[in-house]
């Protein structure tokens, strides 16, 4: 387990006291292992369908995974009301075994409404959050105002921060010399990196490796090389067959040839969905179910 203690960390020109992640324990929150993206269910007229979203995690909860990403990219997070992203994380978290991790999607468009909906999130049960880049004036977003976001929404939030890039939503892409600066704060765990540069991912995971950071593979169709290149985690519409029998507590990137064969045969126990999660559970789910 990694462990941080407190420090200065000099940021835009000043030093900043750096606190102990949530929990005051020091300890690094470890995000080893898969995390699918939930999709939110609406009813015929547009609502947000609670019922069958419990329903749903019921389901979940029951494959061997570590935790879910809810309101993700895959979540509609962005057609929702600030109450409906919070009430779906609060009714997830009921449901959720304690267990399983769950990640929220907390980004907005101005740095202080990501500092609320953060603490909304924590407050809802949120294990850590999953902060989206700010797009709408993409063209100002250089990595500096990046740092100087980032920074202000991990200083005050009470769980850990993973930044989330994820270029083909966005058309922005977080510039790895800000993620270098970022790994070193403290309550900044990981990156979720939803693109196909591999070379990308392989040059973020050796830069931050000293810090302890955390990188999580976003896009499925590169789940093997993004893992061989030192990865953490999975967080994309990927699906375990369950009776595969395949471990899914995948414990840190391949060192070796037997390891990469390893991670093959679990992928070879994955299936990518259709552009939806509405698959997940079972070849037989009938997607206006889901």
């Amino acid at each position: 387990m990694f462990v941080r203690k407190p420090f200065l960390w000099k940021c835009l020109g000043r030093w900043v006291f750096a606190r102990s992640l949530s929990g005051g324990s020091g300890s690094r929150l470890d995000l080893t292992g898969i995390y699918p993206p939930i999709t939110t269910p609406f009813n015929q007229r547009g609502e947000v369908n609670y019922q069958q979203l419990e329903e749903n995690v019921h389901k979940w909860s029951k494959i061997p995974f570590r935790g879910l990403v809810v309101q993700g990219s895959n979540g509609e997070f962005v057609y929702l009301s600030s109450e409906e992203r919070v009430e779906i994380v609060r009714k997830v978290r009921q449901v959720l075994p304690r267990e399983m991790l769950l990640v929220a999607g907390s980004g907005c468009e101005s740095t202080e409404a990501t500092v609320t909906m953060t603490q909304s999130m924590a407050d809802a049960g949120a294990n850590a959050v999953m902060v989206i880049t700010p797009y709408f004036y993409r063209g100002r977003m250089n990595s500096s105002a990046f740092v100087h976001h980032y920074t202000r929404v991990a200083d005050s939030s009470p769980v850990p921060v993973v930044l989330y890039s994820v270029p083909g939503n966005t058309a922005l892409e977080l510039p790895v010399d800000a993620i270098v600066t970022l790994s070193h704060h403290p309550n900044i765990i990981g990156l979720k990196d939803s693109w196909t540069d591999v070379t990308r991912v392989a040059l973020i995971v050796h830069r931050t490796r000293k810090q302890g950071f955390q990188v999580l593979a976003g896009s499925a169709g590169y789940l093997l090389p993004l893992y061989s290149v030192g990865t953490h985690s999975v967080a994309t519409g990927v699906a375990p067959r369950v009776e595969s029998g395949v471990d899914f507590s995948c414990c840190g990137p391949p060192t070796s040839r037997s390891d990469v064969l390893c991670v093959q045969r679990r992928s070879s126990a994955h299936h990518c969905c259709d552009g939806w999660f509405s698959q997940l559970l079972s070849p037989s789910c009938q997607p206006e179910q889901i």
